[in-house]
């Protein structure tokens, strides 16, 4: 278990100090098992739901933790920056200015790879 984790009713606080948002996705997690994965909750419209082997005795098991799941951000890939500018410095006897260059081009290639899957979805 990790710093980040709650117990039940840490978790509980948690949502009712409304530090956890609506829609945050939940894993349930058992100690005694391992530190199996048990279950994945949602909140959701002031509710705690759940689908499959969620059971409320989760809450207040002491073995039992539950671990916020971090969603990916999307990232805007036709807004990603090329590097104008960086100051002349080597890592490693490595030139940066030349890793600039092949940065640039990946940064390049990416977008355009990203408008040809956008214009085959549509």
């Amino acid at each position: 278990m990790n710093k980040e984790d709650y117990k039940g009713y840490e978790l509980i606080k948690e949502i009712t100090d409304g530090k956890i948002k609506d829609g945050t996705k939940i894993e349930v997690h058992d100690l005694v098992v391992l530190d199996k994965l048990v279950a994945i909750i949602e909140y959701k419209n002031k509710k705690i739901m759940w689908k499959d082997n969620f059971d409320t005795s989760y809450l207040l098991n002491p073995n039992c933790y539950f671990k916020i799941i971090q969603e990916q951000q999307d990232i805007d890939i036709q807004n990603i920056q090329e590097l104008l500018e960086i100051e002349s410095y080597e890592v490693d006897n490595t030139d940066v200015k030349l890793n600039r260059q092949i940065i640039n081009k990946l940064v390049q290639a990416v977008k355009k790879l990203d408008k040809d899957i956008n214009y085959i979805d549509n």
